[in-house]
């Protein structure tokens, strides 16, 4: 049986241009409180970048900002806006990676498609100059618990006639992310991101997470159910 990811191909028939997610306008505030205006002189780089909405985002925050991004997928690369500097590459293998060196990173979402943290998170310290600060964000268990998770569609799971797990919804504890920097010297700060707004579910495709509940007590869940806490991650030296 084999363990890939292909639910990302939706990215291919959407278009958050016009309309960005809530949690790009919040990764990029927190990147301001950070840097202020000296985000202008830095390289920023986004890994799994897709077809570069949260660049897209960041050039309309920050004009003259050097942008980069990085996927694995080649017709996302495709759809990247034109002046954003964009790299093939796959972040679990390091010969692939760009010989490029940047200032920050950001990787939104895409830790939890990978069952060995720490090889991807090393990867990524390899793209830095010697001053270090990565915005993860994605879903993180404040318990003490990693649980990996694969999924597989009852309708249909064959790839070219293989049968198939998707992967993309492992839910690694804050713990294990400080665990982490601790072993290479690196600080962690996690900042929670609320959740006050509707999210619809798509009927077509219940892997997408939604809401439940209004004001203070809205939940995301999914429909593996999985009840989803959504945290940025900076780290830093």
């Amino acid at each position: 049986m084999k363990i890939q990811r292909t639910h990302d191909k939706l990215y291919l028939d959407e278009y958050y241009k016009a309309n960005p997610k809530e949690y790009f306008k919040f990764v990029c505030n927190e990147m301001k409180k950070d840097f202020g205006g000296g985000l202008e002189t830095k390289k920023i780089l986004d890994i799994g970048c897709a077809t570069g909405e949260f660049l897209y985002y960041l050039k309309s925050q920050i004009p003259n900002a050097n942008l980069y991004g990085i996927d694995v997928m080649k017709e996302l690369l495709e759809k990247v806006t034109p002046g954003i500097t964009t790299y093939w590459a796959d972040i679990s293998d390091e010969t692939t990676l760009p010989e490029e060196r940047f200032d920050i990173c950001t990787i939104m979402g895409v830790l939890s498609i990978f069952d060995h943290h720490e090889k991807i998170l090393d990867n990524i310290l390899k793209l830095f100059a010697e001053k270090k600060c990565l915005y993860l964000f994605g879903f993180f268990n404040p318990y003490d618990y990693d649980v990996f998770v694969k999924a597989r569609n009852a309708k249909k799971h064959e790839v070219d006639g293989e049968d198939v797990l998707e992967a993309g919804w492992n839910y690694l504890s804050k713990l294990s992310l400080i665990k982490y920097c601790d072993s290479r010297n690196l600080k962690c700060e996690f900042t929670p991101f609320k959740v006050n707004f509707d999210i619809p579910r798509h009927e077509d495709d219940p892997l997408r997470s939604w809401t439940i509940g209004c004001g203070e007590d809205v939940i995301v869940v999914n429909g593996l159910q999985q009840i989803l806490s959504f945290y940025l991650c900076k780290i830093y030296n």
